[in-house]
């Protein structure tokens, strides 16, 4: 029972701490109460469904408050800062129960401290200098925190935030140097733009796995959502071994283009398969994984050439 209630408060102060300077709302806090008990439950074969009733959140409440690092603020007003118990309305907030909590603060904000936070993102507490002295640069960084997995396109951030694409493309610049984000060629309402991702959400060995059930379909900005923004990170991570694999499978170890668009399930006349293929093939050409040549293979034809079309391979 101790393992899992420590299973569970960990993944609570992650999500939180992920949520970074907006913090989380109590509704938002028993939906990662929710995701630690699922976890749980996969872990150990149990097809049941997580539920968070009220025995539950009262339950739960007191472990909660009494989390290391972490600030219960009210509108303007900090009510609970764990690093300062010690003053009188610290030691009245903790004393009180869950529903009399939820009673006098229902906008209640849970949020980890600021070390805590650094930590999360920079992977120490005093942070990344460089990066908070820019306050764009921080910006972007939480908010691509708060997107998990999904990330935020390049062409979102410049409207949420209402900054110029060039500089945009500049504070996106200092976060890559560090190595903080990662960017994914996409292609979104006609124009070409960026997917941006944490590295932390990328390079756990789950993300990859889950790339084989991915579609090759991109969508407009008007239906995105965490699974639209997913499939475009998993077609990209999982691009690279699927072609591998094909071209691996292969007598020559080369293809014809539009036969690789066969193997891989793209429509070969499609414009926007086309377009958006050969940008991530500029990428993966870049990071070494594939070279593409042009040379001439009289004896070879493509499965999908039309007459009197030539093809590279």
């Amino acid at each position: 029972a101790l393992l899992v209630m420590d299973d569970i408060l960990q993944t609570i102060k992650q999500e939180i701490t992920l949520d970074c300077d907006e913090g989380s709302r109590l509704s938002r806090v028993w939906e990662y109460v929710a995701l630690a008990q699922q976890k749980l439950y996969t872990r150990n074969g149990i097809s049941d469904e997580a539920s968070v009733d009220d025995d539950m959140k009262s339950y739960l409440w007191p472990s909660i408050v009494r989390m290391q690092n972490m600030l219960f603020v009210n509108g303007d007003t900090t009510i609970y800062n764990s690093a300062d118990p010690a003053t009188k309305e610290s030691q009245e907030f903790i004393t009180l129960s869950f529903a009399q909590v939820e009673a006098l603060y229902p906008d209640l904000i849970v949020r980890a401290s600021q070390p805590t936070i650094n930590k999360m993102l920079f992977g120490r507490e005093e942070g990344i200098e460089r990066v908070l002295n820019s306050p764009v640069a921080t910006k972007y960084l939480m908010c691509l925190s708060r997107a998990r997995r999904a990330g935020v396109t390049q062409m979102r951030l410049t409207k949420i935030y209402n900054i110029d694409a060039r500089s945009t493309f500049h504070y996106i610049k200092i976060l890559d140097q560090f190595g903080l984000v990662l960017r994914f060629p996409t292609y979104e309402n006609g124009s070409n733009t960026n997917l941006l991702v944490l590295r932390r959400f990328v390079d756990k060995k789950e993300d990859n796995e889950q790339a084989a059930t991915a579609s090759h379909e991109t969508t407009n900005e008007a239906d995105q959502g965490t699974d639209f923004a997913d499939t475009r990170l998993l077609v990209h991570a999982r691009l690279r071994e699927t072609m591998m694999s094909i071209l691996q499978a292969s007598e020559t170890g080369y293809m014809v283009e539009t036969d690789l668009f066969t193997e891989l399930k793209l429509d070969v006349w499609n414009n926007k398969h086309l377009k958006h293929f050969h940008r991530m093939m500029r990428y993966l050409n870049v990071q070494g994984y594939v070279e593409t040549v042009l040379i001439q293979v009289p004896n070879i034809k493509s499965k999908n050439q039309q007459p009197g079309s030539d093809d590279s391979a």
